[in-house]
C-alpha cells in the first residue's frame, strides 16, 4: 500500500516536488491491483473491508491512479523523477515439498508499470522482498543499485527567462459632458418660476395669500352664529 500512497502524492502535490530529485523504488506494489482480492471479494464484503475491494485487479480507483500516474510520467511534470520496480519471486508458502505452488501475490504484470520491466528479487516472496537480512539480500543490492544511480542524477537546467514584456496602454478618450447654456438655464428657470405660482402658498413675497380669505369668512361666520345660539339659550 506504500507505493499506492507515495502515487498518490506525487500526483497530486506534483508543485512541491517540480525542483526536487525524487527517487521511487516500489516492490511489491500493487499499482494494478492483485488476483487475490478478487478470490477473496466474498470475505472483503463480509467484513466490510474497503481496502480489499481497492486492491482487486483493475479496480476502479487503482486504474484511475494509475492512468494519472502514467500522464505524470510521460508529461515530465516532476523533471527529476526517476524510479525503479521489483517484484517477488514465490508464493508466501513455498517449500520444496509442498506440492502446491500457487501464483505470487503482486504479479509482474501489476508490479512493473511505470520505469520499464520489473525486477524479480530472486528466493523472495511478498514479504521478505521488503525486509533484507542481509547486504546480499537482493532487495539490499537492488535499492543500493538505485541509489548510486540516483547520485549522478541532475535536474535539468531551467528554461531561459522569457523577455520582458511590453506594456501597451490604451486610454479611451472620455466622453464629452453635455452642459446647459445660459439660455437653456433661463429657460428652466421660468419654467420653474411658473409651477411654483401654480401652488398653493401661506406666504409669497411676505404677503399673505388670498385663498385663505373664505376660509376666515366662514369662520366669523360660524362663530358668530354660535354666539346668537349662546344668547337665545340664555333668554329662553
Amino acid at each position: 500500500m506504500g507505493g499506492i500512497v507515495v502515487r498518490y502524492l506525487l500526483d497530486t502535490r506534483t508543485l512541491a516536488f517540480q525542483n526536487k530529485i525524487v527517487g521511487l523504488v516500489l516492490i511489491a506494489s500493487p499499482s494494478y491491483g492483485a488476483r487475490w482480492a478478487n478470490r477473496l471479494k466474498l470475505l472483503s464484503r463480509l467484513y466490510k473491508q474497503k481496502m480489499g475491494a481497492q486492491l482487486e485487479w483493475k479496480s476502479w480507483s487503482l486504474e484511475d491512479l494509475d492512468r494519472r500516474f502514467k500522464a505524470l510520467i510521460k508529461e515530465k511534470r516532476i523533471p527529476g523523477l526517476d524510479g525503479e520496480e521489483a517484484c517477488e519471486h514465490h508464493f508466501i508458502l513455498h517449500r520444496w515439498w509442498w506440492p502446491w505452488n500457487p501464483i505470487v501475490l503482486v504479479s509482474v504484470e501489476s508490479a512493473g508499470r511505470y520505469f520499464g520491466p520489473a525486477q524479480t528479487l530472486a528466493g523472495t516472496d511478498h514479504f521478505t522482498c521488503v525486509k533484507p537480512d542481509s547486504r546480499r539480500h537482493p532487495a539490499f543490492e537492488f535499492v543500493g543499485d538505485f541509489c548510486r544511480k540516483l547520485s549522478a542524477v541532475k535536474l535539468p537546467a531551467p528554461p531561459p527567462p522569457s523577455p520582458p514584456s511590453v506594456r501597451v496602454e490604451v486610454r479611451s478618450e472620455p466622453s464629452p459632458i453635455i452642459r446647459p447654456t445660459d439660455k437653456d438655464v433661463r429657460v428652466y428657470d421660468t419654467k420653474l418660476q411658473k409651477l411654483l405660482e401654480t401652488l398653493p402658498v401661506v406666504y409669497k413675497g411676505g404677503e399673505r395669500s388670498w385663498m385663505f380669505l373664505p376660509i376666515l369668512i366662514f369662520i366669523l361666520t360660524g362663530v358668530f352664529a354660535l354666539l346668537v345660539y349662546f344668547k337665545w339659550l340664555l333668554n329662553f
